[in-house]
């Protein structure tokens, strides 16, 4: 019985032993699990952040650079200009504008540093909105002007020619007296 009783022990302590194996490893597992839903819930978090705030502003900052680029096109455009029909052919202030409107209101947001950006942004912008109306005004006054001393120089380049045909036909009048 002696023998039995110590065999009984050691099924006893095997089993056991398996048994505390099986639940650690079940503890262990639970563990994994537990680690990787937490690690899930992070990644989906920072997609959120990604989705909802970095994307959105990636997208802004690209339209307004967008913007400041047509605002380019257009500048050199109006500097390059000989007439009004190639003024006509540049890139509307309007539509700028409004690109710029729907780019700054895709930057909206809550915070005191983002408001306090945005109230930069807009006067900055405001500021170039003014430049660029002065501009359109000075570079069409500019070209009536030329217009206007090519219209003169044409008639004072043709009177000269007048008065060297009058001198033309006088030469020849007063050598001979």
């Amino acid at each position: 019985m002696g023998r039995v009783k110590g065999k009984m022990k050691r099924v006893i302590s095997i089993r056991a032993m398996l048994i505390g194996l099986f639940l650690a490893a079940v503890l262990g597992a639970m563990a994994l699990a537990a680690t990787g839903l937490i690690s899930n819930q992070r990644l989906v978090g920072s997609q959120r952040f990604v989705l909802n705030e970095v994307l959105p502003l990636q997208a802004a900052s690209r339209d307004m650079v967008e913007v400041m680029g047509l605002f380019g096109q257009r500048h050199t455009g109006l500097l390059a200009a000989q007439n009004e029909a190639e003024m006509r052919e540049m890139p509307d202030q309007g539509m700028i504008a409004e690109r710029f409107q729907a780019a700054q209101l895709t930057l909206a947001g809550d915070t005191a540093e983002l408001a306090a950006r945005l109230a930069a942004l807009n006067e900055g912008y405001q500021t170039l909105l003014s430049a660029d109306t002065l501009l359109e005004q000075i570079r069409l006054e500019s070209i009536a002007l030329t217009s206007t001393m090519n219209t003169h120089i044409q008639a004072v380049d043709e009177h000269i020619g007048v008065v060297l045909d009058s001198v033309a036909a006088m030469f020849p009048k007063c050598y001979l007296e």
